[in-house]
């Protein structure tokens, strides 16, 4: 936060925000002020996650994160899943917020693909399919403990990640 302000101001604004958010009964006035404090934190954070995320060393990071081999990827989810087997705190806006992207995330990780090839294929159904039934609390088919990240999804999460970091500054 260099050339900013001082960090005791950015963790006052963070607490008062957190106490405000505990206070908060409306909630929709608690969703509206979720978004604001993330657009806060995001914009605050932006230039140092870039440098770091532009620095070198990541740059090798995220290379060797695409060519991941699926096997691998499915053999750790399933020992984080045993460790983990369920969600202890499902996080809804985020899984709203990548649902009302998914056409701009389906067509970025496309792009990235042509240009990755460990990335290994471009669909991303399962995923989408799994945080739209965490989302609607209606859903029959859906178990409130189950996790959106498994075997089925790990792939396709992986996907979206390394678009996400390959893709930040292009």
């Amino acid at each position: 936060m260099k050339n900013s302000e001082p960090l005791e101001n950015y963790m006052a604004t963070i607490t008062d925000f957190v106490n405000s958010h505990r206070q908060e009964s409306d909630r929709i006035k608690k969703n509206q002020m979720f978004w604001k404090a993330s657009a806060y934190v995001t914009l605050s954070c932006w230039p140092k996650m870039e440098r770091r995320a532009s620095f070198w060393t990541s740059e090798g990071f995220i290379f060797h994160l695409a060519d991941v081999s699926i096997p691998l990827l499915e053999r750790q989810c399933a020992l984080f899943r045993e460790k983990n087997p369920k969600s202890s705190r499902p996080d809804k806006s985020l899984y709203l917020s990548l649902l009302r992207s998914a056409d701009e995330i389906k067509a970025a990780i496309s792009v990235i693909r042509g240009c990755k090839e460990g990335l290994q294929g471009n669909n991303v159904d399962n995923l989408f399919d799994a945080l739209r039934r965490a989302n609607d609390a209606e859903a029959t088919d859906y178990d409130a403990n189950a996790p959106v990240y498994n075997r089925n999804t790990c792939v396709e999460f992986q996907r979206l990640l390394v678009t996400l970091l390959l893709g930040h500054g292009h």
